[in-house]
This record gives C-alpha cells, sequence and structure tokens, in this order.
C-alpha cells in the first residue's frame, strides 16, 4: 500500500557513516565538557573577568563558554592564585586549558563532520523525494480485506513491552472510547484537544466546555492497554502536514503570548529550543537543523511517526481535511468531534486573517503582536526553498506516511515536495 521511494545505497552509507562519527564526535565532546566543569576554578576566573560573570548572568556554563571562546590563552590562573597561594591552582589552569583547547578542537571538527553530514542527508533526501511515486495510491478502507492489528514498536525491538520505550510512549498518546471499542492515536498539533475532548465527553468524565480542563490534567486517563489495544473494533490516526504543524508550533509556543494554563509548556518550548522574542522563523528551522536532537524534547515537535501504535490503522486521516474526518469518526463510533479551538488554552488559528505582514524573517516579538490582531502568516510565505530541504531532511518519514497513508496525500504535499528537490 504505501509507495516505496529508492535513493543512492552510496549515498545512504555515506550519510550513514557520517551519522556515527557524529554521534562519536558528539559523545567525545559531551565527556569533555563535564571533566572541564570539574575542574575549573570558576571563582577565580569570576575574580578576574567579573564583567564576564555580569554578561553572562552568574550562569556556570556560559562562563566557562565564554572562557573556551575568548580566554583559553589569555588568562592566567597562576597570577590571580597568588592572592591566596594554592599551588593547585596551576594543576588546574592546565588542566582546564588542555581540556579547553581539546573541547575546541572536538567542536570544529564536529562542525566540519556535521557540514558533510549535512550534504549527505540533504542529497538523499532530495534523491528520495524525487524518485517518490506521485502517482496516488489509494490507501485500503476501513473495512476491506483482512484486518489483522499489530503493534509497531515491536518491530525490530524484541525487548519487553513493559521496557520498550518506543511502544510506552506510543501507547500514552492513546485513548479508548468504550462504547465503540475504538482506539485513536492522538497527536500534539494535530486537533488532539478537539479528540481528547470528544472521547472524555462520551466515556462520561465530563459533559460541557466548562469542564474542558480535565482533559490536560488526565492526558493518560483513556490510554489503551495492549489487550484493548490489541482488540479494537476500530483503530484510526489524524495526520498532519509536516510543515504546518512545524509553523503552528512555532507560532503557538514560541511566539504567542500565552495564559497561566499553558505557561509550562511555553517555558519548557524556549528552554528546549533556546528561543528568545527576537528570533524568526528562519533562526528556529536553523537551531533544529544544527541541534537535530531538539526535536525529540518536544512532543509538538517530534515526528508524528513517533506516535504510531499500529503498523496499520484502520483509517488515516489528515487534519487539513478535518470535516471529512469527523464524519466518518462519528460514522464508525458514534463520537462527535467539535471544534472547540476557540475555547481552549492554546493558541488558535480559527477566526484568524491571512497576512503577508508576517514572513520567515519577522521576529517573534513582532509575530505576537500580529497574532494579537488575529493575523496570521500564509505558510507557504514561512519557508525558503532552503528552510523546506531542511525541513524535510528532519521529518521525511512523516512525509513518506502521509502519501503513502492518507487519501490524495500527494495532492497536500506535491507543493512542498517540489520545492524541496527543486535546484537553486
Amino acid at each position: 500500500m504505501a509507495n516505496k521511494a529508492d535513493f543512492s545505497q552510496d549515498d545512504t552509507k555515506a550519510a550513514s557513516a557520517l551519522a556515527i562519527e557524529l554521534k562519536k564526535a558528539k559523545e567525545r565532546q559531551v565527556q569533555l565538557e563535564y571533566a572541564l566543569k570539574k575542574v575549573f576554578p570558576i571563582e577565580k576566573y569570576k575574580q578576574a573577568r567579573p564583567e564576564v560573570e555580569a554578561q553572562c548572568e552568574g550562569i556556570r556554563e556560559k562562563i566557562i563558554e565564554h572562557f573556551i571562546e575568548y580566554d583559553v590563552n589569555e588568562i592566567d590562573f597562576q597570577k590571580e592564585g597568588e592572592k591566596i597561594k594554592l599551588g593547585l591552582y596551576e594543576n588546574l589552569k592546565e588542566a582546564a586549558t588542555l581540556l579547553a583547547s581539546e573541547l575546541q578542537r572536538s567542536k570544529e571538527r564536529e562542525r566540519e563532520n556535521f557540514k558533510y553530514a549535512d550534504i549527505a542527508a540533504l542529497k538523499a533526501t532530495k534523491s528520495c523525494l524525487k524518485n517518490l511515486n506521485l502517482k496516488q495510491n489509494s490507501p485500503q478502507s476501513a473495512g476491506e480485506g483482512k484486518r489483522n492489528l499489530s503493534l509497531l514498536k515491536t518491530k525490530g525491538d524484541a525487548s519487553n513491552l513493559k521496557t520498550n520505550q518506543d511502544h510506552d510512549f506510543a501507547i500514552k498518546h492513546t485513548s479508548i472510547h468504550y462504547q465503540s471499542n475504538s482506539i485513536c492515536t492522538w497527536i500534539p498539533k494535530n486537533g488532539c484537544s478537539n479528540l481528547r475532548y470528544a472521547i472524555a465527553k462520551g466515556n462520561g468524565t465530563i459533559t460541557s466546555l466548562r469542564e474542558i480542563e480535565w482533559i490536560h490534567l488526565n492526558n493518560d486517563c483513556f490510554n489503551a492497554s495492549t489487550k484493548e489495544a490489541l482488540q479494537a473494533d476500530y483503530a484510526y490516526i489524524i495526520l498532519r502536514n509536516p510543515f504546518k504543524r512545524l509553523l503552528s508550533f512555532f507560532l503557538d509556543k514560541l511566539c504567542h503570548s500565552q495564559n497561566e494554563h499553558s505557561e509550562e509548556s511555553y517555558q519548557r518550548a524556549h528552554k528546549a529550543f533556546n528561543f528568545n522574542k527576537s528570533l524568526s522563523f528562519t533562526d528556529f528551522i536553523d537551531h533544529i537543523w544544527e541541534n537535530i536532537d531538539s526535536i525529540y524534547n518536544d512532543e509538538h515537535t517530534r515526528p508524528q511517526c513517533d506516535f504510531l501504535l499500529y503498523r496499520s490503522y484502520d483509517q488515516y486521516f489528515s487534519l487539513e481535511k478535518i470535516k471529512l474526518a469527523n464524519q466518518e469518526i462519528y460514522a464508525r463510533t458514534g463520537i462527535n468531534v467539535e471544534d472547540i479551538r476557540d475555547k481552549n488554552s492554546i493558541f488558535t488559528s480559527k477566526g484568524c486573517e491571512r497576512t503577508t505582514e508576517i514572513t520567515h524573517t519577522t521576529k517573534a516579538s513582532e509575530i505576537n503582536n500580529l497574532l494579537n490582531k488575529n493575523k496570521i502568516p500564509i505558510a507557504e510565505n514561512m519557508y525558503t526553498n532552503e528552510m523546506i530541504k531542511k525541513v524535510s531532511t528532519l521529518y521525511l518519514q512523516d512525509i513518506l506516511l502521509y502519501c503513502s497513508e492518507v487519501d490524495n496525500g500527494i495532492d497536500e504535499l506535491d507543493y512542498w515536495i517540489q520545492r524541496a528537490i527543486a535546484n537553486e
């Protein structure tokens, strides 16, 4: 059923080898940073450079980073240590200097490796998307053929389900509707609040929108057990255009002013992506490109494939055609999925005007002002081709999933794929 994408084995091997080398470099860098923090004479350095302490707001990690970048060959710890005559400072100075120098060289090697890994990854992604069969295969309709629910995260992993972290993550993003014995996988930024509210209401735990906060405090209340997951009469999932999902996160968690209910996730997102209001969408994409692991630090940016519980669902829907999805879900389960976006605590584009005033270079603070005026950006204007190529590489598995499983998914993603493979 899924479209098969072929690309060069040499490209794949090169990308894999560089990825392994890059991983080793990062592990070594972490070890060096740890060692440096252990031996670094922080108090002496702060005495010698009080302006650095002020500039770094007293944060130890930032102070040490400043030493590595600017003072590794300049500061004289022995001279500073003469005030209290401790010979230990000579040893510490030598250790700190050696470690800092090696860490600096390690970072330079990593940047060089990362540059070549970037090229290999982009090349492999372009080849994969270029050779993707754009002739849409109609996904199998629910109820056609032999039905067999199988867990996905056990594939290639012989560990016990209780210790299988990937499976645990996926099953924690399910909700069971008791009356219809149906299970949905809900994915953050894919209309999940509407789904969770509808299921909670259908299961009798809440009765109206006045109790909507309950769903945010009880995400795990209707998680399926293994038995419930494998004996479900109907399993479904709502996917989303990866480019629009990432932009939605950026607007909601990084740009928009938050109320007290969502302040925690707002702060967590800013910390995870080292973000501030002076940065733009371009800056955000550059950050996740240079810090690939960061997208796994927030479930709103985590690849949609990570949420998959089953190897195959009865039906795959898309947020881009949510009305059709809601109609089918109601027909199969009796669940009435309402659009509660404007009643929720998160930012919503519902009722907003699309504007060309917001681009990929607009600062988050300026975007926030326009969001408060009910103005939102046009998704296509928020990406340059280079940004699309990077996001395509980071979320390639989600692009292939959407194209192969969502009915006419190619129609939604063809524009983005064409820009991803365009020669510049």
